[in-house]
């Protein structure tokens, strides 16, 4: 039996096929590109996935994106399936909040996500021109995530305010999460993980300045060592889901 996770993100998509005891047996990386909308996007997801089972074809294969609440050592699904959309959680105005990728504003994803740190560095750029952030993103003629960390590598002011605030929008999302689920760890992973060490002491001041303290003694704000982990978990899932029927 084999798995596929998909984990999409907002500059690549990384596809993992693995096996019954953990093992990766291949993994793909295209860019997130919706130059062909939505569905011609979803298209070239569905097209590998057919391509896995053309070579696997007496195998069941089950597809999971990764992401979600692991609560009591398992993955909490909700009543329709859909627990764990952080993203989407408000922490800005619903009115007058920058709008999210989903269409509403004020989504956490609009300040931390990919499109929401490109949204703010392009509204820093114009108000300093001259910073090496601003000189990388022209010369590259495209945002990357990387732009920002380089830049902050080199002790650019601009990049380095994008990342902490960046952490302080991060941690006021994670401390609503902490307060309603009282969670003990919270898990970063993803292209932008790369760059905790920039912004995690802001998200961690956040969490250590709540006014109701007793949910955050415990916590831990840990970092993944593996970026990668969503599409791993979400290939083990699959398999997971497969075996318990």
């Amino acid at each position: 039996m084999i798995g596929i996770g998909v984990d999409i993100g907002g500059t690549f998509v990384k596809l993992y096929v693995m096996n019954e005891r953990g093992e990766i047996i291949r993994k793909e990386k295209m860019e997130t590109s919706y130059e062909h909308g939505a569905e011609g996007f979803l298209r070239r997801i569905a097209a590998f996935v057919n391509q896995i089972k053309t070579q696997y074809p007496d195998q069941k294969v089950a597809v999971g994106v990764g992401g979600g609440l692991i609560l009591n050592k398992e993955l909490y699904q909700g009543s329709n399936g859909t627990a764990g959309e952080i993203g989407h959680t408000k922490i800005a105005s619903t009115k007058t909040g920058p709008q999210c990728g989903c269409g509403a504003r004020g989504c956490l994803e609009a300040f931390v996500g990919t499109i929401g740190i490109r949204r703010r560095v392009m509204e820093g750029i114009l108000q300093h021109p001259q910073s090496i952030l601003a000189q990388m993103v022209q010369k590259e003629q495209d945002f990357k995530i990387e732009l920002v960390s380089r830049a902050a590598e080199q002790g650019c002011p601009l990049a380095l305010k994008i990342w902490e605030d960046t952490g302080f929008f991060l941690g006021v999302g994670i401390a609503n999460v902490v307060l309603v689920l009282d969670v003990d760890t919270v898990v970063l992973t993803g292209g932008v993980s790369g760059a905790a060490k920039y912004f995690l002491p802001a998200a961690e001041n956040v969490l250590h300045h709540q006014q109701i303290q007793t949910p955050f003694k415990k916590v831990r704000l840990m970092v993944s060592r593996d970026p990668n982990i969503g599409g791993v978990g979400a290939a083990m899932y699959a398999i997971d889901q497969e075996l318990k029927k």
